[in-house]
């Protein structure tokens, strides 16, 4: 179903559909009974990274080397379009994880950076640049979102207290 090589996969809460991200510019929504290809999503760029959110399978986000972090409504009237193109990252856009109760998204870059997104309003509620020294390869937030960690090609994982009185300062750095 796509012409390049598949850059990640989700499964849908229910577990009757997944999507896969590829290099040719896709997401793509497939049925997991018949393993049919039902709908097909355009990015602009290679797509590098899709979630599902964890409270509404209606709500996919795919990470692009765009520079873009894409919310979209995977069924309705106008499933091919997106909800939010949300913008800020100077380079590709690499790792992306929803909270658990969905309100937020957090986007990890090639630019060094982690970003935080508000899911309702598709605002950038945090920025945090030169989180590593080198691109960021993948993230993950504690269930109640407080904690964000993160990895990085220069080979360290951080973690980050981004609890409201945290000042988002490095609690910890693993070398």
């Amino acid at each position: 179903a796509h012409r390049h090589s598949i850059s990640d996969l989700a499964f849908l809460s229910t577990g009757s559909h997944f999507l896969t991200v590829s290099e040719d510019m896709h997401m793509k929504l497939f049925d997991m009974n018949s393993l049919q290809h039902v709908r097909s999503f355009a990015h602009k760029s290679v797509v590098t990274s899709v979630r599902v959110s964890p409270v509404d399978d209606n709500l996919a986000a795919t990470a692009s080397g765009d520079k873009t972090v894409r919310l979209w409504q995977l069924y309705g009237a106008h499933p091919r379009d997106e909800c939010w193109v949300l913008e800020g990252h100077i380079a590709w856009v690499s790792c992306l994880e929803f909270s658990s109760n969905g309100t937020v998204l957090v986007s990890g870059s090639f630019d060094h950076s982690f970003r935080i997104w508000s899911t309702c309003s598709g605002n950038c509620l945090f920025t945090y640049k030169d989180a590593h020294e080198g691109f960021l390869l993948s993230l993950g937030m504690s269930f109640d979102g407080t904690i964000i960690v993160t990895s990085s090609q220069d080979l360290s994982v951080r973690v980050w207290d981004v609890s409201a009185a945290s000042g988002m300062l490095p609690e910890t750095a693993i070398n």
